[in-house]
């Protein structure tokens, strides 16, 4: 096969790359939680942005200038023939994640470091732009896809590392650097330099998927008509946990899948090509593996010792080193607030009831609302739409049902959906008057109307998710939530006011704890508790939360059309979601909050740091 030369834009710069056989990739570093083998877009793949192939860990010589095959590796060509017409359900990003995960293949060592990686694997890609990409299609825009992938291996090539792999000069200069009291900043820039990981074999050529993508409501009424064991039914409407769909993404679902549902677009994802072939699957080594004198050559000795160098020639400092950077390893994800994966919930209706005429329309104003499960109320297109994501720690709780007011996201947060009035609607649908008296609650939106007094609430939420779209007033970071909201206590809740008949959501206040009557309407009471760090009567203003020292809960109540109800119970479907335990609960710190978020993607996981007292 004749040599073949690429380019790649890397951290700015072209570099020339012999990448034919892959030589150009094994010996050098990998990132886990930035790397993605389908690319950082949706459309086409492009380089995986956690290859480091200039950043060469293990010492590589090439026997002449042309050579693409490092002498310290084994290269061989492939026939480039097409293999496999791999079907995937993608139905949320444990899927994705797994479908990708393929491509990493497994760890080949069996010592400690395997257990590092599979770590590091449980979070893998969420750091990159095209896990954020799909994610947001799926989980925002109601995507399911069907992925039918095909490859060309065109050549493999694996590094000898247990005969001659030693660390490069470079990579053992950047180590005399560091220092051996342990410092986050200084291994973590390391990592996120050099990467997680080494690659010790690798098979390159080229890929196609073929992504055939449905409405998720569609995928959901065609499961249940097909599967009603994982899809639940009340009324008319449906909810399922994706999880429980696992069991059943066989080919034979995929096949009736196409031959039963519409797809809303195809799309064509292709990276590589015979010029220009790119990592299929790849094996590694954990960064640490490598920190071991076995792996420092003479040469490197000789050179070290000139350098006065001596953190890489005493086997206590060396092993100190090496235990730094199994701790770097897994303060990493935390570090950089990636995320693993988790099933979702997805609630629809089967059937849309034809409720009474409009009696009453939307008050004037500027205001948010809890987004019902179909959508906005009429008018359509006349209310801004946007997300936001909260954690539930691990002594938060929600109410039965309340995924009919926000989808929960496997018990370890919930995704709040607004809808915002931010005009005076147009064409007949026209504008009410003021907002009657009573006893309720909405999210804020410009000034609070007449009638109504301002209130808040802070939540220091370190899972917090960037909002996205049109949301209310208030205060969004990683790391803590304030909402506003306008509220009135000026009538009897049990009096009935007049409102749009159209499914919404208000917020009861904390003093009546009962929902407002409303004409023609049905309604139910959910309620989430939070527990915070500190005394939330100092961060709640107004009255509509109720707080009791640490622990505090918000009220929702959800209208329906009198004669419809929604499903009411999360324990009706197939599999309730597990429980989360948050990261930053100050139940866990040091060595023992590490080895929790280590148990919580291995379970049953036993690690333990390098012992260095020699």
């Amino acid at each position: 096969m004749p040599k073949v030369y690429g380019f790649i834009f890397i951290a700015g710069e072209v570099e020339e790359l012999r990448i034919a056989s892959g030589g150009a990739y094994v010996g050098s570093g990998y990132d886990v939680l930035r790397g993605n083998p389908y690319g950082d877009t949706t459309a086409a793949s492009g380089i995986d942005p956690g290859l480091r192939p200039s950043k060469f860990i293990l010492h590589k010589t090439f026997s002449t200038p042309e050579s693409y095959c490092p002498d310290q590796a084994t290269c061989t060509d492939l026939d480039g023939s097409s293999e496999g017409h791999t079907a995937r359900l993608q139905l949320d990003m444990v899927d994705y994640q797994t479908s990708f995960n393929g491509s990493w293949g497994a760890g080949v060592s069996l010592s400690s470091g395997s257990i590092l990686s599979r770590f590091l694997q449980s979070f893998g890609g969420s750091l990159s732009e095209g896990y954020n990409n799909v994610q947001h299609k799926i989980e925002f825009e109601d995507e399911v896809f069907v992925d039918n992938q095909t490859t060309k291996k065109y050549a493999e090539a694996s590094f000898n590392y247990g005969s001659q792999g030693f660390l490069s000069a470079e990579f053992t200069s950047q180590i005399c650097e560091l220092p051996l009291i342990y410092s986050a900043s200084q291994y973590l820039h390391v990592i996120r330099n050099w990467g997680t990981h080494v690659i010790v074999r690798a098979q390159i050529g080229e890929r196609r998927i073929s992504r055939s993508v449905y409405s998720g409501q569609n995928i959901t009424n065609f499961l249940y008509n097909s599967n009603t064991d994982c899809v639940h039914a009340e009324a008319n409407f449906l909810a399922f946990f994706s999880a429980n769909i696992k069991r059943s993404t066989s080919s034979t679902l995929i096949s009736s899948i196409k031959k039963s549902v519409t797809e809303t677009e195809l799309r064509i994802i292709t990276s590589g090509s015979s010029k220009n072939p790119i990592p299929l699957t790849m094996q590694f080594e954990s960064l640490d593996h490598f920190i071991a004198k076995r792996y420092i050559r003479q040469a490197t000795v000789d050179s070290l010792t000139h350098l006065n160098c001596s953190i890489l020639l005493d086997p206590i400092s060396l092993c100190k080193v090496r235990a730094n950077f199994q701790r770097a390893l897994l303060e990493y994800p935390l570090t950089d607030r990636a995320r693993r994966p988790e099933p979702i919930w997805r609630n629809y209706t089967i059937v849309k009831p034809t409720a009474p005429p409009v009696k009453a329309l939307w008050p004037q104003g500027t205001y948010s609302i809890v987004s019902p499960s179909r959508g906005c109320p009429a008018p359509a297109g006349q209310w801004g739409t946007g997300t936001r994501y909260s954690g539930l720690d691990e002594y938060g709780s929600l109410s039965s049902g309340f995924q009919t007011v926000a989808r929960v996201d496997a018990g370890s947060g919930i995704v709040i959906s607004f809808c915002t009035k931010t005009g005076q609607f147009s064409g007949s649908d026209g504008v009410g008057g003021s907002w009657p008296s009573g006893s309720y609650c909405f999210f804020k939106k410009g000034s609070c109307p007449s009638g109504f007094v301002l209130g808040s609430f802070y939540n220091d939420d370190n899972d917090a998710w960037t909002p996205w779209g049109m949301i209310p007033d208030g205060s969004y970071s990683h790391t803590g939530t304030q909402y506003h909201f306008c509220c009135r206590n000026d009538g009897n809740p049990a009096i009935p006011v007049a409102l749009p008949l159209t499914p919404f959501t208000l917020l009861p206040t904390a003093e009546k704890k009962q929902c407002q009557t409303v004409q023609g309407m049905q309604s139910t009471m959910r309620h989430i508790n939070w527990f915070g760090e500190n005394n939330y009567n100092n961060f709640a203003r107004g009255i509509y939360v109720e707080s009791s020292g640490k622990r505090w809960t918000m009220y929702f109540c959800t209208y329906e059309v009198s004669g419809f109800s929604r499903a009411s119970s999360a324990a009706a479907v197939c599999e309730k979601p597990k429980k989360k335990i948050a990261l930053s609960s100050d139940q866990f710190s040091g060595d023992d909050l590490l080895k929790n978020q280590l148990h919580r993607a291995i379970p049953g996981a036993d690690f333990n740091f390098e012992k260095c007292d020699l």
